[in-house]
């Protein structure tokens, strides 16, 4: 028995029939009829009774509630090891913040509950009692045209646009995010609408923002990013003064299956430094940062990525024929990288958006690393201790002259990287200390 089914089966059905499954699990289910498959979240549940009956009814039964958002009409029930969201249906009014309702009002209809959702896609209810069946389609409630939105792969608010998107202007940048991650067509009065109300969005936190762009970076479809350029709110997100959309015409690379998200937030803070066009690289990138709170491991990244960019003119890419020296070359370029903390990899699908000559090196990059060649300090067969014993000195900073004099060794001949061969080479070297 799924947690549903069993939910269900502590509810009396006086309680049962005043509760509705909304939202996105409604259209993904659809979805997956459709045969694409995405996994169910959440089920959202609204229920026509007002706040306080609602709490009164779960607690009579003997089910722990918290009353998460009471003062909104939502509780949270808990059902063994799930969570049930409740809300009571609702209509709202005013958004002064610009995303909660300065005034809720309980005791409307469902179709009124339903009127105050972003998109028709997520306009959707199945009463609760229906849900657990094999087909919800005989039983689905769409006031709005969702389903057929759905069918036809368009995003389209309900209602007027302008309202919606003033309600909540992150809904501008879901709205993106869908069209990426459902590979859906943004209405073209709701994508008029972005355009028009796309400055409102400089009222929503930082911390929404970057969750919703993390959800749409993980997808590999352009569509969202383009949305995003083509109504100027991907300006406004970054407070570009001028647009640098030309940055990312015909570069669909962002969205490339094999970049990370880490990747793609660089891509994108380029080009918004790009777009300011003011201050030195490292101001510009501290101020950006500064306003967007993104997890440590994508900051470290994008600092990484933007060091390495000095570097790109430093890459050699006249390496034919292939000769010692030019392996050699090869193998350097290859240890400067990992030197940065970078993978090789990543520094070519980044760097090469705006430098396309460099993809040209993929393949023989990849040639000298699947030969495992040494390219690090740490990838030196002879521990520091092993140095130290060899000279008979005391230890010093002149470790660290002898270990890079043993690298560029190795770089040349990655055959050598043994003991024997290297304590051969270190008779050699003119140490100073």
């Amino acid at each position: 028995m799924n947690t549903l089914d069993l939910f269900l089966k502590q509810l009396p059905a006086s309680l049962r029939d005043h509760l509705y499954g909304v939202g996105g699990a409604i259209r993904d289910h659809i979805l997956s009829k459709q045969g694409q498959i995405r996994p169910l979240g959440d089920i959202d549940l609204a229920c026509s009774l007002p706040p306080h009956a609602m709490l009164d009814a779960f607690e009579q039964l003997g089910m722990k509630v918290i009353p998460t958002g009471f003062k909104h009409g939502t509780i949270t029930v808990l059902c063994g090891d799930s969570k049930y969201e409740i809300t009571s249906f609702r209509s709202e009014k005013g958004y002064s913040d610009f995303r909660h309702p300065d005034e809720v009002v309980f005791n409307v209809t469902l179709e009124e509950d339903l009127s105050r959702r972003d998109f028709t896609m997520n306009a959707l209810a199945i009463p609760l009692a229906h849900m657990p069946n094999e087909s919800w389609n005989p039983f689905l409630i769409d006031p709005f045209g969702g389903r057929e939105d759905i069918h036809q792969k368009v995003i389209r608010c309900v209602g007027e646009p302008n309202e919606r998107f003033t309600e909540d202007p992150l809904r501008m940048l879901r709205a993106c995010r869908f069209a990426s991650q459902l590979d859906f067509e943004i209405h073209s009065l709701t994508l008029e609408a972005v355009a028009i109300k796309a400055d409102l969005i400089r009222h929503v936190s930082r911390e929404r923002i970057v969750d919703e762009f993390n959800k749409l970076l993980v997808t590999n479809s352009a569509r969202g990013i383009e949305a995003a350029i083509q109504t100027g709110l991907l300006d406004e997100i970054f407070e570009s003064k001028s647009s640098c959309r030309s940055y990312f015409k015909e570069r669909p690379f962002i969205m490339k299956a094999s970049c990370s998200i880490g990747e793609r937030w660089y891509l994108l803070i380029d080009w918004a430094m790009k777009a300011h066009d003011r201050g030195s690289l490292e101001s510009n990138l501290n101020q950006v940062l500064t306003k967007f709170p993104l997890a440590n491991r994508e900051r470290d990244l994008i600092c990484s990525l933007f060091d390495s960019q000095k570097m790109v003119t430093t890459i050699s890419q006249d390496i034919s024929p292939l000769t010692e020296e030019t392996m050699y070359t090869l193998r350097l370029n290859l240890s400067q990288i990992k030197q940065q903390g970078l993978d090789p990899m990543c520094f070519l699908r980044v760097h090469s958006v705006a430098n396309p000559s460099l993809s040209d090196l993929e393949s023989l990059w990849v040639k000298v690393l699947l030969t495992n060649p040494p390219l690090l300090i740490k990838d030196l067969v002879l521990q520091p201790s092993e140095i130290i014993e060899f000279y008979k000195l005391t230890p010093g900073s002149w470790i660290r002259s002898v270990q890079e004099y043993l690298l560029d060794h190795v770089l040349r001949n990655p055959s050598e990287n043994t003991q024997s061969a290297l304590r051969n080479h270190l008779s050699k070297y003119d140490i100073k200390v």
